[in-house]
This record gives C-alpha cells, sequence and structure tokens, in this order.
C-alpha cells in the first residue's frame, strides 16, 4: 500500500509560558481538514503532551509521507531541536511554515528542514502531498521554497467559506488546554477572518495577511460556533480574529444569529479591538450576544508615541471607547508596550498613569519584542538599538536598548508599571466587583503572570 500519513507538528511552548499551550493550533487543525478531504491521515503531535519515547516512535512510522511544522518565531528554537531529531529517525521530507518562515525566508532553512511554505497552507498541502506520493517534482508548487528554488506565494483565498471547517478532533482531549482567561472548560478557539486594516509597525499580520480583511459569512461563522457547542461539548468561544468587528453589518448580523440561536456559551476575544468599531451600538450588539470581555491595544500613553507607531485612532476616541465598555459591565482589558520609537522615562510614566486612570478591569504590560517581518524590526535593526536577538524570546527577555533607556531600566519600569496597577487601591475595588467572572483557576494563572513580572 502507498504511504498516506502526514505528521503535523506543533512545537513545545513551556519555554515561553512556562505551561502548556492554551490552545491548540487553528492553522495545523485545518491543514488537517484539507488533507482528510482527500483520505489522507493525519497524526498530530502536540510536543508538549509527547514525551521523548512517544515523539520518536511517532515521527518514525514508515507511511509517512512527509512533515508540517508550524513555528512563530519565539518557537523556532524548539524546531531547531525537533527536526534534529526527526531527522535521526525518519526519511520523511519536512516542511516549515508559519510566520517565522514567512518573515525571514531561507534563513529558516536549517539543516533539518527541507522547505518552507510560504502563503496560507491550505493553498499548498495537496499539491505538495501528492506531489510526494506520485514522485513528482515539487519545483512549480506556490510559495514553496527550497535551497535550490523559491517560489512566490498563491494568491490570498479570497472565500474563506470554501474551505472546511477546522479539524477540531485533532485537540482531543480538551482537558489539556488550559487558557488562563477561561472560566468554564473547554475554551475553543475560533477564527473567523483573516487580515488587519491596522498599520502597527510591531505587528506581521498586515505583510502576511494583507490589509484588507477578508471574512467568512456570519452564517458560515455560526455553523463553525454550533460545531464545536455540539460536538466538542466547548463551554467558551475563543475568538482569534485581529479586526472582526471592523466590519459593522457582519459584526451586526452575526450576534443577531447568535441571538437567535441562544447558544449557552460565552464569547470572550483573544485580541486587542480598534476603538473606533466600539460604541454604544455595537457594545449593546455583543452584549446580548454574550460576548463577555474587550480589549484595546493602548501600546502607549503617550500621544505621540501612539500616533507614530501607526495608531491611526484618535486618542480621545480610544479612550471613550474604554470608557463605555465599562459602563457595558464588560471586562475591560488593556496591551501596553514599553520601549517603542521615542521612549523615555517620562513617557513610560505616561503610559503606567494611562492605565490607572482609565476604567481598565486587567492591564498587561510587555517590553518590545521586534519580531522579523515587522517594519519596527528593520527600524532598530538599523538604529542599533537591538542588542540580541528577538527570535527566542516573549515576554521576558528585553532584547532592545534605547537611547534613553537600557536594558535594566526597561525591566524596572515594567516590574514599576505591575505593581503601581495592580496595587492601586481604586483597580483592586474594581477586580473585586467583577471577580465571579473568573475561575479560580484564571485567578492563580493571572496572579503568577503578574508576580513573575514584578520580581523579575
Amino acid at each position: 500500500m502507498p504511504k498516506n500519513k502526514v505528521a503535523l507538528i506543533s512545537p513545545s511552548q513551556k519555554h515561553i509560558y512556562g505551561h502548556p499551550p492554551p490552545y491548540p493550533p487553528l492553522s495545523l487543525m485545518q491543514i488537517s481538514s484539507v488533507l482528510k478531504q482527500e483520505n489522507y491521515k493525519t497524526i498530530f503531535i502536540e510536543q508538549d503532551f509527547y514525551s521523548p519515547g512517544e515523539f520518536q516512535k511517532t515521527i518514525s512510522d514508515p507511511d509517512l509521507i512527509c512533515i508540517f511544522i508550524t513555528s512563530t518565531s519565539p518557537l523556532f528554537g524548539e524546531v531547531k531541536k525537533i527536526v534534529k531529531k526527526i531527522k535521526l529517525v525518519s526519511p520523511a521530507p519536512v516542511f516549515l511554515g508559519g510566520p517565522h518562515a514567512m518573515a525571514v525566508g531561507k534563513a529558516a532553512l536549517i539543516q533539518g528542514v527541507d522547505y518552507l511554505f510560504i502563503g496560507e497552507g491550505e493553498n499548498q498541502v495537496l499539491p505538495i502531498v501528492k506531489s510526494l506520493t506520485e514522485k513528482k517534482s515539487l519545483r512549480d508548487i506556490p510559495g514553496l521554497v527550497s535551497r535550490e528554488f523559491q517560489n512566490p506565494p498563491d494568491e490570498l483565498i479570497a472565500d474563506l467559506d470554501s474551505l472546511p471547517l477546522p479539524d477540531y478532533s485533532l485537540a482531543q482531549p480538551w482537558n489539556r488546554y488550559q487558557p488562563p482567561e477561561a472560566k468554564h472548560l473547554p475554551a475553543v478557539p475560533v477564527m473567523f477572518s483573516r487580515g488587519c486594516r491596522g498599520n502597527c509597525s510591531f505587528c506581521s499580520t498586515p505583510r502576511f495577511w494583507g490589509r484588507t480583511t477578508r471574512r467568512m459569512s456570519p452564517y458560515r461563522a455560526v455553523e463553525i460556533v454550533e460545531t464545536v457547542i455540539t460536538e466538542q461539548k466547548a463551554k467558551e468561544i475563543h475568538i482569534a480574529d485581529d479586526d472582526l468587528t471592523g466590519d459593522r453589518r457582519w459584526m451586526e448580523q452575526f450576534c443577531y444569529l447568535i441571538r437567535l440561536k441562544n447558544f449557552p456559551v460565552k464569547f470572550l476575544f483573544l485580541n486587542g479591538l480598534r476603538a473606533q468599531n466600539i460604541d454604544q451600538d455595537m457594545l449593546i450588539q455583543m452584549k446580548y450576544a454574550n460576548f463577555e470581555n474587550v480589549g484595546f491595544g493602548v501600546e502607549s500613553g503617550n500621544q505621540e508615541i501612539y500616533r507614530k507607531i501607526g495608531k491611526n485612532i484618535p486618542f480621545s476616541q480610544l479612550n471613550q471607547a474604554i470608557l463605555q465598555s465599562h459602563k457595558f459591565g464588560m471586562v475591560t482589558w488593556g496591551f501596553y508596550i514599553f520601549g517603542l520609537p521615542g521612549e523615555n522615562r517620562i513617557t513610560a510614566t505616561q503610559t503606567i498613569q494611562h492605565a490607572i486612570k482609565h476604567e481598565l478591569s486587567v492591564a498587561k504590560f510587555f517590553i518590545l519584542q521586534p519580531y522579523p517581518g515587522t517594519p519596527i524590526h528593520d527600524l532598530y535593526e538599523n538604529l542599533g538599538y537591538l542588542k540580541s536577538s528577538p527570535v527566542y524570546s516573549l515576554y521576558d527577555q528585553p532584547v532592545i536598548e534605547l537611547p534613553q533607556l537600557t536594558i535594566d531600566d526597561l525591566t524596572s519600569i515594567r516590574r514599576q508599571s505591575y505593581l503601581k496597577f495592580y496595587f492601586n487601591i481604586k483597580k483592586i475595588l474594581g477586580f473585586i466587583k467583577i471577580i465571579n467572572k473568573f475561575s479560580l483557576r484564571t485567578l492563580v494563572s493571572s496572579g503568577v503572570f503578574v508576580a513573575r513580572r514584578m520580581l523579575s
């Protein structure tokens, strides 16, 4: 019998988050569905859930046609370890995709990686697998990169409704995944759109997905919600889109359909929302559709820095969106970044004061990580602000130094931000009012997250 299995690998995240991954990778679940439609078998390896012996046994299966690995830049160090292990026991070709491969191109073709696939994987996996099965050349497959050739990616998928539903069965048993924000498990991730109209200089989404947001129809989105509730027993739906609320008509239709179905679940956003999309009417729609939270990428409390990083939203509109969200009883999140262009001690203090002043239930403060593929990476590299590679770090390893702020300064400022925000009496009293919206697991996890950054 011809080989008919494809391995899909998600690298370990323990060295970044300190615990196993909170969610399964949607990209690999989508690829699995495409392959299964053509009767290929997929083997999903969530590395954090595999012992070394189990990994070696699985990856040495003689029926493997090939191996697909997805990786962000912080996980690329784990990829290096994985491919060494693979090549010891398996002759199957290794393909690397995901944000890091798209950002650095051929630089990701390390020893053990045979090909990169650049673009949307659903376009590529079937041509790759069929060509390997039929012993045909891979040279003309769009988006494929080897040491000998480099093909431009295929056009982006215009009709997201044409894609099969993600293969959520890969994530079973769901109790392995425990998102820190979830109150009820399983909390299942979904994604209804691709792309973002934003222009944030620290983000790679527009470069990879485009500045035009492509959306599946609201009916298809509701079908996914219904499927994960009925088949995966989802208790919460966690939305991973970058710009879901950008199309008001789409969002209103989606919320209307959700209300008609009266699903017994809560909806949470994983990413910050664009403030110009959030007003009283939108909040009413979301509230009655069981949306529980809203988050905002404030990034800086200094208006000039805020403007320079590509936030084309009036500061006053952002502040009004935060206030309105709080009045509607939403759990409001604020995300802040220290180390943006023009940062100094005064602007950093303004950022901390902004978080304390405004009606935010939760705040997270980060030190800028200028990842490959972002405009700010190129800027900081040219200016000499990058003191070490940002590829293998995320939260706890500052890699930049600015003219007025050293690495130690940035670390100290982040520590101060958490101390001043979470030990502010107004914030403590406000959090007590909404504490019932969090599980004990969430509170412990969040407490550990904050404590680590106060002590670092």
